[in-house]
Order: C-alpha cells, then sequence, then structure tokens
C-alpha cells in the first residue's frame, strides 16, 4: 500500500473511532507509521485528508448501496438501495455521526460533498423508480422530500441501535412509492 493511500486509511479508522474534532494529523501519520510532514504534502492539512478521505467513503457507500443484479422489480431495488445504505451508516454510527455533528460539518468541502452524495443517491432512485429525465419540478420536490426523509432515517439508525432497519427501510421506500403514486400530472 502507498503511503498516501494509508494516510487515508488511518484518517478514516481514527475519524470513525474518535470523531472529527479529536483527531489531529500527528495521530493520523502515527497511526499510519509514516512522518507527519506527509499530511501536508499529499493533502495540505488536516481538513484537506479528511475531505478526501470523505470522498473516499462516498463512493465505497455509492458503489455498496448500489441496486444489484438479482433485485428484479423496482421495489426490490429500492429496499436493496435504502436498506444498504441504512446498514452502512448503523455500522459506521459513530463516524457519521461525528461527521454531521462536529467541526468537519461546518467545513464547505464536507457540506459540497454530502450535496453531491445526496444528489447522485437521488439520481440512482430516480433511475430506479422511471422518473424521466430532467426531473420535472414536482418531481425535484418528491425527491428532495424523500432524501430528507432518507436522510433522517440515517440519523435516527446511527443514533439508535435499537430502531429495525428492516422496518425503516420498508417504511421509507413505502414513502417514496406512495409520494410518486399522488404526485399530481405536470401540465401537458
Amino acid at each position: 500500500m502507498d503511503r498516501r493511500q494509508a494516510l487515508l486509511d488511518a484518517a478514516i479508522a481514527l475519524f470513525v473511532e474518535r470523531g472529527y474534532d479529536d483527531v489531529g494529523v500527528g495521530d493520523v501519520a502515527a497511526r499510519a507509521g509514516v512522518a507527519h510532514g506527509l499530511v501536508s504534502y499529499y493533502f495540505g492539512g488536516k481538513r484537506g485528508i479528511a475531505a478526501e478521505a470523505l470522498r473516499q467513503v462516498l463512493a465505497e457507500v455509492s458503489a455498496y448501496q448500489a441496486p444489484r443484479p438479482e433485485e428484479t422489480t423496482v421495489r426490490e431495488r429500492l429496499e436493496g438501495f435504502v436498506g444498504r445504505h441504512l446498514e452502512f451508516l448503523a455500522t459506521y454510527r459513530e463516524g457519521y455521526l461525528a461527521l454531521l455533528h462536529g467541526a468537519a460539518a461546518a467545513q464547505p468541502e464536507v457540506r459540497q460533498l454530502l450535496r453531491e452524495a445526496r444528489l447522485e443517491g437521488a439520481a440512482t432512485v430516480a433511475d430506479v423508480v422511471g422518473l424521466p429525465q430532467p426531473l420535472s419540478p414536482l418531481h425535484r420536490v418528491a425527491m428532495s422530500s424523500w432524501v430528507a426523509v432518507l436522510d433522517t432515517c440515517a440519523e435516527e439508525v446511527a443514533a439508535d441501535d435499537t430502531l429495525d432497519v428492516g422496518t425503516l427501510t420498508t417504511w421509507a421506500v413505502d414513502v417514496l412509492l406512495t409520494s410518486l403514486d399522488v404526485l399530481p400530472e405536470p401540465p401537458a
């Protein structure tokens, strides 16, 4: 493994274990077994490595939650997507909550990466349900509202390990499909 990736792996592990606020570049370098200055060399500092670590984690989440070939119906594909999304966040709850509520959440790069991830996820879901592109204004509102529902489910799953991911998954999919069913047709 190269030193850059070793630093990223160390940063991800430490941010999950301790949260962004309680990790310094020295901690990351020590965990990676490399010189302290390499964090600045590769990433420009703590904010840079945090943004790159988040970028890598978001790519992993995106690949993990993507619909699978064996999921053939719209409901199966949606439940697979949502279920894997919530399971991933439940597994990494400490890091997820630290990201949402710690100092990292105030960073413009982090907010932008999370916004892009939400848009990518919404586009995947819109494709699964067969919404025409570009989305009509009503479909944009419906998808944005549903992303807020999914964000709330994710935050609750991360905060409360007694919540059943399967139940929330079914409910979130029902919310989406019901909202799309009752959505008025756009004017011709």
